[in-house]
């Protein structure tokens, strides 16, 4: 009985061929899975990846709320302020503002992190809350209620 010429050429070119045949028989399954695994793990970190971004985005968003709130709490105090010019909602009106600029604060630190600035691609520094304090010193100097309430 001949051999066919690959087994032939295969057996003279590796030697050890017919020896090892039971640990090449385990080994490929074994580098199969190997590669499955690195596959999962992969998809796994890349699910996490895109969870953490979305904590980013949900952390945002909460701050955002949470500071649009005030701001509106001190729009509804500033007009109360102007348009009844009643020295009693002054105080109310300065308390308000110190619970919004405590929110901007806090805003402003979750969004201009590294990793909020990457997913939303700004580096912004003001974040539009620049104008507030030319806001305020309308209401302090008496400015026109409609152009105060429009900037709000």
């Amino acid at each position: 009985m001949s051999r066919p010429p690959l087994l032939t050429f295969l057996r003279k070119r590796f030697p050890g061929l017919g020896r090892n045949r039971l640990a090449l028989a385990v080994l490929a399954p074994v580098l199969a899975l190997v590669a499955f695994s690195a596959y999962v793990v992969n998809e796994k970190l890349a699910t996490y990846s895109h969870s953490a971004d979305l904590l980013v985005a949900a952390q945002v968003a909460r701050a955002a709320q949470g500071l649009a709130r005030e701001l509106e709490a001190e729009r509804s105090l500033s007009s109360l302020y102007l348009g009844t010019a009643c020295q009693s909602w002054r105080d109310d009106l300065e308390d308000q503002r110190g619970a919004t600029d405590e929110r901007a604060q806090a805003f402003r630190a979750i969004v201009l992190t590294p990793k909020a600035s990457s997913l939303f691609g700004q580096t912004r520094t003001d974040l539009g809350l620049g104008a507030l304090d030319a806001l305020r010193a309308a209401v302090d100097g008496d400015g026109e209620l409609n152009a105060v309430l429009d900037g709000y």
